[in-house]
Order: structure tokens, then sequence, then C-alpha cells
């Protein structure tokens, strides 16, 4: 047992803590990385992702799901699917699925800043394939967006609200690293 250090005056007595101060610092910068979610907004997230998977298995052209257009396969080819969508798909599983289960979990700074951006993006993608489908030269004999196309964009467009109102809150407008 060590003896209780006597009062001198100074700061003598808190030198032995020194050595700690790399550790404090570390776990100040982790937690000033997160963001606070109330319970509301943590369900609210965890509910749109759960309805962006849900669009994948939807329809997203004629015959062709989601799924069917992430992987270009036959069914997709055979509605005709064009590049935009499989990007489009491509980036609605990455981002509004993985990179916002991911932000969600963690609750991360960086993890919400990239759902917000990814998910901006896939909303203009998505907003791009339901365009390209609707004005496609031989768009007569085509089936048009399917209800996983407009699922998807909405998720999109939701999900960057909520990250993007999560990363500009005052309080975090300074980044720490």
């Amino acid at each position: 047992m060590r003896p209780i250090p006597q009062f001198t005056g100074g700061f003598e007595v808190h030198d032995d803590l020194r050595h700690y101060r790399p550790m404090f610092e570390a776990i100040e910068r982790r937690v000033l990385a997160t963001v606070e979610m109330a319970a509301h907004e943590r369900l609210r997230a965890a509910t749109v992702i759960a309805v962006a998977g849900l669009g994948l298995c939807l329809g997203q052209s004629g015959e062709a799901t989601g799924w069917a257009t992430l992987l270009n396969n036959a069914a997709a080819q055979a509605e005709s699917t064009s590049i935009v969508a499989v990007i489009a798909a491509h980036a609605g599983v990455i981002f509004c699925l993985i990179c916002s289960a991911a932000a969600l979990h963690t609750r991360m700074i960086h993890l919400i800043v990239l759902a917000a951006a990814g998910c901006a993006s896939t909303s203009v993608l998505a907003m791009l394939s339901i365009w390209t489908r609707q004005s496609a030269h031989d768009s007569s004999t085509l089936a048009g967006p399917g209800p996983g196309a407009l699922i998807g964009l909405l998720t999109a467009v939701v999900l960057t609200g909520l990250w993007t109102r999560l990363a500009l809150r005052p309080e975090r407008r300074v980044f720490t690293y």
C-alpha cells in the first residue's frame, strides 16, 4: 500500500497521473467522435433502413427485382435495365443499407457524414435511374419503374435528411480527430 502523499503547495502530488494522459486523450477523442441519438431517432433510422432492404426485394423495373438489378442477371437484362439503375442499386446497398447500419450501430460522426453524403448521391442516382427508365427511346415497349425503385428513392432521400440533421447539430459542428 502506497503512503498518502503530503500536499506541499505545488502539483507534485498529481505527477504520477501524467502517464495516464494519452489514455485519457484517446477516450476523450472517442467520446467526442460519437453522436447521441434519441430513441425515436434510432427507431426511425432502423425502420427506414429496413424499408430500404425491403425495396430491394420488390420490382425495380418490370419483373426485375432489386437484387436482379444489383447482380445484373438475366431477369434484369431481359427488362433492359440501364447501367445507371445498376449503379444506383449498388449505391443503395452500400450507403443506404451497410453504411447507414454501421452509422446507426456505432454513432460515429465519420460514418454519419459518410452515410449522409452517400445517401445523397444514391438519391441522385435513383432519380436518374427512374428518369432514364421513363425517357428511353423505346419506352413505349418497356415497363416503367417499379415500386422498388420508388421506395429506394424515397428511403435514400429520408436517410439523407436524417443523417444530415444528425451531422449538422450545433454541438457537432466541430470535428475532433
